[in-house]
This record gives structure tokens, C-alpha cells and sequence, in this order.
């Protein structure tokens, strides 16, 4: 019985690796997109906020477009 209880620490540590997974997915459909659009996307996540994942997001443009003065 024990066993099926889920500490504390252990449900922050599960949200937190979910939260994580989610943000990979939708960064990942990010790479398709336009430089204008990934950039109006991180900025609303920095309104919001979630700073790392608009960081994510901007490195990840400037990797797929580094030529793109916007993406910089």
C-alpha cells in the first residue's frame, strides 16, 4: 500500500519532468515556423513569465536561422 502513495517531493519532481516533456513538443513544432511567429510566441511567453522557455525558444531560432537579423 505504501508503495502507490506519492510523496511531496516526488509529485513536484513528476510535474516538473512533465512540464519539461510539454515544452519539448511545443518547441518542437516551433522549428517549422517563421522567425516573426516563433518571435511573437517568446514574446508573449516572457509576458507570461516563463523566461526559460522563451530562452529556449530564441536559441533554437537563432540555430535554425543565423543569418536572420531578426532571430539575433
Amino acid at each position: 500500500m505504501m508503495d502507490l502513495v506519492v510523496s511531496m517531493g516526488q509529485g513536484r519532481n513528476i510535474r516538473w519532468w512533465l512540464s519539461v516533456a510539454l515544452t519539448s513538443v511545443v518547441l518542437a513544432g516551433c522549428g517549422s515556423g517563421d522567425p516573426a511567429s516563433v518571435i511573437a510566441t517568446a514574446d508573449a511567453e516572457i509576458a507570461a513569465g516563463k523566461y526559460g522557455d522563451a530562452n529556449v525558444m530564441l536559441k533554437k531560432l537563432v540555430q535554425d536561422f543565423p543569418d536572420n537579423p531578426a532571430a539575433r
